[in-house]
């Protein structure tokens, strides 16, 4: 019922780094600076609030800027998406 409980589980699964700019943990001062995101934002997706799979774990910088962000059906359309490391393979979307 608490996703901050996965925190710990997170935090090995994804190496001690965050899942969307890859700083680790050492560079921000430990785990500390680090805290669970919803991929889906619960404000919109209230039934994966808890959902493993929609948890990452990310420095505390991406998480405040991605927040609830989700995109619109037009951003989707454009391809504009927030990647998720489960899925896509992000170096394969930088140049």
């Amino acid at each position: 019922s608490d996703y901050s409980r996965y925190k710990r589980f997170l935090r090995e699964e994804f190496e001690y780094e965050c899942a969307y700019c890859e700083v680790r943990e050492p560079e921000l001062g430990g785990t500390q600076s680090f805290c669970v995101d919803h991929y889906r934002p619960v404000k919109k997706f209230p039934k994966l609030e808890t959902n493993y799979h929609n948890l990452l774990y990310a420095c505390r910088y991406c998480n405040q800027w991605k927040s609830d962000h989700w995109p619109l059906l037009a951003q989707k359309i454009l391809r504009e998406i927030i990647l998720n490391p489960f899925i896509h393979k992000i170096c394969s979307h930088l140049d």
